[in-house]
């Protein structure tokens, strides 16, 4: 299964493509660049580095748009966070983890698939703080992006009443 690039890109954000490009021809003044960018970039940094090796880019993915879609329920008036589809999320990444010699679930995995989680949670509640009303629009986009389509099961928020 493949994700939709525009998701990839509404999802890692411009900002992180700048980046990268930046990196490989010429260095970027941080303070040329806006703080939610750079918030963004330096989560985004930490979170890959913890995960180097240890999840496909795929789930890494997955985790990030369920993670960011939960934050705003959170932080954004008129949006329902489902749990059940949020755990049904959650448990297909981490069931793709490794499990122990005989069978049982490797609870040191799990402990750093959180941590990340708890990375990225940190990250996207620290931007939509920042920005709330530009950080808002993106619970609309990702229920039209996710809806009727092919990753419609990462999606764990819903337009509440």
């Amino acid at each position: 299964m493949t994700i939709k690039t525009s998701l990839v890109s509404a999802l890692l954000g411009t900002a992180i493509a700048a980046s990268a490009t930046a990196q490989e021809t010429t260095s970027v003044d941080a303070a040329t660049v806006d703080l939610g960018q750079r918030m963004s970039m330096s989560y985004a940094n930490i979170s890959n580095e913890y995960f180097e090796g240890m999840l496909a880019p795929e789930q890494m993915l997955r985790l990030f748009v369920v993670t960011k879609q939960q934050v705003v329920a959170t932080a954004c008036d008129g949006f329902a966070l489902d749990e059940e589809a949020l755990n049904g999320a959650l448990n297909e990444i981490i069931g793709t983890q490794p499990r122990n010699e005989d069978d049982t679930f490797n609870y040191l995995i799990f402990g750093r698939v959180m941590h990340d989680y708890g990375i990225i949670k940190g990250g996207e509640m620290a931007l939509a703080t920042y920005d709330p009303e530009a950080y808002c629009v993106y619970g609309t986009d990702i229920i039209a992006e996710l809806s009727g389509s092919e990753q419609e099961g990462l999606l764990v928020l819903s337009v509440s009443e």
